[in-house]
């Protein structure tokens, strides 16, 4: 089965959907995930892009985030052939760091001018790419995780010596996105779980991270609210019990994709998840997973709402959000945001890291200030002193003067454009 709703990227369930996806005569660059290789899902797809002759089949494994030479090393065979290219696809089978480096590939594969501008350092995390940049070679994406929708999205991100940098533009959407229970057979319950947090914080994101009403696309936002509640419900009950069915991991991976799409963001600032920044750099400088960053973080984001900063969201908009995520829980949460949010993490099991020492949350602040905020529009609004007044609330004290103070880098003051890609919404 194939459709597409509100995205060029053409998507199908089940993984007979590659079957003659490379016809004849192509080369297939296959960028596996280490997590999978050798599982039976895994040899079927090498089978089936295998399976009408086209046997050149370049297998990668994936084991970390890429970074430029990994993704130079994965093309390096094709970029010595120019014939090669022309008749290259991309299947990427994995997590978000294996469908990181596909779309990475797709992109620079012949492109040598823009992948010199993702080497040198910059202060800038967000790097924009506007519709004026292509790329020809197609791609497929086939997701071996649940929670971060990638097979959907327009951006990637890459490694650096001086972190994680995040790239946006349409080159990034793949042709096709493969949906497949067999992909997620073996990811842990856990990992099940909390995919549905990270659909759910972008939801919040949408609902609650801008004071404007738009009445299409809220409808829309507060339905996949209902849904993805519900799912997080059944999954944490079917955890209880045994491994979450496949037709749930199925329907949350689809849920989890249609957070993307671009009729709920019409009309509203790419930057209105402020709290994925900074949980950007918690996960980085604690050492946990981005989700683990955002459960621990979002109740701060909440409460600093609630208390009426604006430049975080509407505390209007987050109480409709959070009352149509009471009415979907069976579990039993407060009606306070923040406070709700906690309880619904604890009884759906998912664990919530330490708080974080008075040194860990200033190098937070600082490292949001410097690549997010400070002039840069993904933090617009912020000043450091509200970072320090939300980062000390998840920190081991909540007196913002006893975090430790420090001079951050205010060097450059917009995200770098390639081309002359307009900033905002």
């Amino acid at each position: 089965m194939r459709f597409a709703w509100s995205s060029p990227t053409e998507v199908a369930l089940g993984i007979m959907s590659l079957d003659g996806w490379c016809p004849e005569r192509n080369i297939v660059l296959l960028l596996v995930d280490g997590a999978v290789i050798g599982q039976p899902f895994e040899v079927t797809v090498e089978k089936l892009l295998g399976v009408h002759g086209s046997a050149e089949v370049h297998r990668v494994v994936v084991t970390r985030s890429p970074r430029l030479c990994d993704v130079m090393d994965a093309l390096e065979p094709f970029r010595r052939d120019g014939g090669a290219v022309t008749r290259l696809k991309i299947v990427a089978v994995g997590g978000g760091a294996t469908m990181d480096l596909g779309a990475l590939c797709s992109l620079l594969v012949d492109q040598d001018r823009l992948a010199a501008t993702l080497g040198p350092s910059q202060r800038s995390g967000l790097m924009l790419f506007p519709r004026t940049v292509l790329r020809s070679t197609p791609l497929a994406m086939v997701p071996t995780t649940l929670g971060t929708g990638a097979e959907l999205s327009s951006s990637a991100c890459v490694d650096g010596e001086d972190g994680r940098r995040l790239l946006a533009g349409e080159a990034f959407r793949p042709d096709l996105a493969v949906y497949d229970a067999g992909a997620t057979k073996t990811l842990p319950g856990y990992l099940v779980q909390e995919a549905v947090v990270e659909g759910l914080f972008r939801l919040s994101a949408v609902l609650s991270g801008e004071l404007a009403d738009h009445r299409l696309e809220d409808h829309l936002a507060l339905s996949l609210t209902e849904r993805i509640v519900q799912l997080g419900d059944e999954i944490a009950a079917q955890r209880a019990a045994g491994p979450v069915s496949a037709d749930t991991r199925l329907e949350l991976a689809e849920l989890n994709g249609l957070t993307h799409m671009a009729l709920l963001s019409f009309r509203r600032s790419r930057y209105s998840g402020k709290a994925w920044y900074v949980a950007t750099e918690i996960s980085s400088v604690i050492g946990v997973r981005k989700t683990q960053a955002i459960a621990l973080f979002l109740p701060a984001v909440f409460e600093q709402m609630m208390r009426g900063q604006e430049a975080w969201g509407s505390s209007r908009r987050l109480r409709q959000f959070w009352s149509r995520v009471c009415a979907a829980t069976r579990a039993s949460v407060s009606d306070a945001p923040s406070q709700g949010f906690a309880q619904l993490m604890e009884q759906w099991c998912v664990e919530i890291p330490p708080l974080m020492s008075p040194e860990e949350g200033a190098r937070v602040v600082h490292r949001s200030m410097r690549r997010w905020g400070a002039g840069l529009p993904m933090l617009y609004g912020l000043t450091s002193e509200d970072l320090f007044a939300a980062v000390a609330l998840v920190s081991r004290t909540e007196d913002r003067q006893a975090l430790p103070q420090a001079e951050y880098g205010s060097d450059g003051a917009v995200p770098v454009l390639i081309g002359n890609a307009p900033m905002g919404k």
